[in-house]
């Protein structure tokens, strides 16, 4: 017979935080009766769980749980625990005594998977012939963002605690607890070789907690930072401060991964009771590498690992970069492509808020990348001034410039999508042409490529060549003129003088 051991210590845990009860020794008149039907019925809700005096028969909760749809749990009987046996009884005792530090071999034979619907999910003779007499392990399988505790035994029939008599029908009311992780992303100064911000909030769950683990495995197109460093910290109505020794900290293979030691667990589940707001919280700093090829999209998710080896996953943050190109013209006569290099441009977040098509500038410009790629190791090739450059003098060529890696939308775990607005701003003409006053749009947006495009018009500066000349010869006219004039003015005065001395 093929054995595996079990792992008693959860075993015990999950017994207390089901309260299902212990296992008892035949001690009323009646004697087991093993062709007699057996069923289980287990009532699922929602909420922290209730601990239950041992020996004790379980009772549905009083505080207005919420029934869980959905959840499943895997039935399993134990093989070679027969109840009708003092024996039976003794091996069994020995499945769910953590202190007598019991670990024995045996084997179980899978009955059915039953899965909770308003609430309630039951099995019993009737419905299933393999489900009768005896012992069973029932395992709780992992919901989407809600914990899951260990595996837990029950006996049909087992001991009524008040009376000593055998019953062959149980009621039992877990609860598992909504610990659906959070992830935002602050993606304002982002661009190709700057970082991104991300803030990861996982609800503490209430209960003995053996593992909390936070985990972030980051995609190609992104570089984890580990400096600054990884910032983890406790929210909630408790005041708890965390040290160094109740965490740590590692970032090797492009995986951020938060694990609390015993210390931390422990501060963590005291600070947990009575405050379900409790939340660890992790902010650490990602550079971009490159826009990803498929998509221009920057997918992230994290995962939270949790007592009894379950795992909660974050939603998806996405962040998607855009590129821009910026094309110049003239419509002047006789300019060619090499005339118009070294514009150069600013681009903006902007708005039109009265709606007439007037945009205007939001904030700062913003820092973009004119390298489409980077490294790991490689300094931020990055700037607020894109310049224009490539054209040729037989207009084989435009003058242009492609910026890389504008957060064109951004969406956290809550699917809340934000689009920004983009504008460009031409901040000096190339020589002999007058520069562009306008606040222009980008709107013309390509999708196959992510990139905005467009073409930035010139016409050449005809008016100042018109003006007088006041550079460095005229000024010397005019101060020769000045002087004449001055000397003139001094000649003449003196000239009044002696007339009217000698009149």
């Amino acid at each position: 017979m093929k054995s595996i051991k079990l792992k008693v210590v959860a075993v015990i845990a999950l017994v207390a935080t089901f309260a299902v009860g212990g296992v008892h020794s035949a001690s009323a008149a009646d004697t087991i009766d093993p062709s007699k039907p057996v069923s289980l019925t287990i009532n699922k809700y929602e909420g922290d769980p209730t601990p239950t005096a041992p020996n004790a028969v379980p009772v549905a909760p009083t505080n207005g749980a919420k029934p869980l749809d959905g959840a499943q749990f895997k039935i399993e009987a134990v093989n070679g625990i027969d109840l009708s046996t003092q024996a039976g009884w003794s091996n069994a005792a020995l499945l769910t005594d953590a202190d007598k530090g019991n670990d024995p071999t045996v084997t179980y034979t899978d009955v059915t998977t039953l899965t909770t619907s308003a609430g309630t999910a039951t099995i019993s003779t009737s419905t299933n012939t393999a489900f009768k007499v005896g012992m069973y392990r029932v395992t709780e399988l992992q919901k989407a963002g809600y914990t899951i505790a260990p595996p837990f035994y029950v006996t049909l029939p087992y001991s009524d605690p008040a009376t000593g008599a055998w019953t062959y029908n149980l009621n039992v009311y877990p609860k598992n607890q909504n610990v659906t992780p959070t992830k935002t992303v602050n993606d304002s100064v982002a661009t190709v070789g700057k970082n991104l911000t991300y803030t990861i909030k996982a609800p503490v769950p209430a209960g003995t907690l053996d593992r909390f683990n936070v985990v972030d495995t980051l995609v190609s197109e992104l570089a984890l930072q580990s400096s600054p460093a990884a910032q983890v910290t406790v929210v909630g109505a408790s005041a708890l401060t965390l040290d160094p020794g109740d965490y740590s900290v590692t970032y090797d293979n492009n995986i951020l991964k938060v694990v609390f030691s015993t210390s931390g667990l422990q501060k963590l589940q005291n600070a947990r009771v009575g405050d379900p707001t409790l939340a660890v919280q992790v902010v650490f700093e990602a550079k971009v590498l490159s826009v990803p090829s498929a998509d221009a999209t920057v997918k992230n998710t994290a995962s939270i690992e949790l007592p009894n080896a379950g795992s909660v996953q974050t939603g998806q943050t996405a962040t998607v970069l855009a590129n821009v190109n910026i094309t110049k013209s003239s419509t002047s006569s006789g300019v060619t492509a090499d005339q118009l290099n070294g514009a150069t441009f600013e681009v903006y977040r902007c708005s039109d808020p009265d709606a007439d098509g007037k945009f205007t500038l939001d904030g700062s410009a913003l820092v973009i990348s004119n390298v489409a790629t980077t490294t790991a190791t490689d300094p931020q090739t990055t700037n607020a001034t894109l310049v224009t450059a490539g054209g040729t003098a037989d207009n084989a060529t435009k003058s242009s410039i492609t910026g890389y890696g504008l957060p064109y939308s951004s969406a956290g775990s809550d699917g809340a999508v934000v689009v920004n607005k983009f504008c460009v701003l031409e901040t000096k003409a190339p020589a002999g042409f007058v520069r562009n006053p306008e606040v222009l749009p980008l709107t013309n947006w390509d999708p196959a490529t992510h990139t905005y495009s467009i073409d930035v018009n010139n016409v050449k500066d005809s008016l100042l060549g018109q003006l007088p000349a006041t550079g460095a010869f005229g000024i010397v006219i005019i101060f020769l003129i000045g002087i004449a004039l001055l000397g003139r003015g001094f000649y003449t005065s003196r000239r009044d003088n002696e007339k009217a001395a000698t009149a």
